[in-house]
């Protein structure tokens, strides 16, 4: 029998072989300026004044904030989504979508 690391996923279906790498989500926070913290500091060094963070689904796309808004931002440089009362990571969007 093969043996495979725990990390990995190893499966045949229909004649195709596919392997896949298992990603384990860190625990992450972003930061603020001292004595602000509406000043963010993404993991990816992006602050409000350069790339920026916007309200976003739980895809990481922009949304306005109105009404069933979910509370989250997306780092737009990155797209990590953040929960801004714990300024935790909570996810991570590949490509973050800007309204138009």
């Amino acid at each position: 029998m093969r043996q495979h690391p725990p990390c990995c996923l190893d499966s045949t279906a229909h004649g195709v072989t596919v392997n896949a790498k298992l990603v384990m989500f860190q625990h992450q926070d972003i930061t603020h300026e001292i004595d602000d913290d509406q000043a963010w500091i993404c993991i990816c060094d992006n602050e409000p004044s350069e790339d920026g963070f916007y309200p976003c689904d739980e895809k990481g796309n922009e949304v306005e904030p109105v009404a069933g808004w979910g509370g989250r931002y997306v780092c737009f440089r990155c797209g990590r989504i953040i929960d801004p009362n714990s300024f935790r990571v909570v996810a991570r969007s590949p490509d973050p979508k800007l309204l138009v």
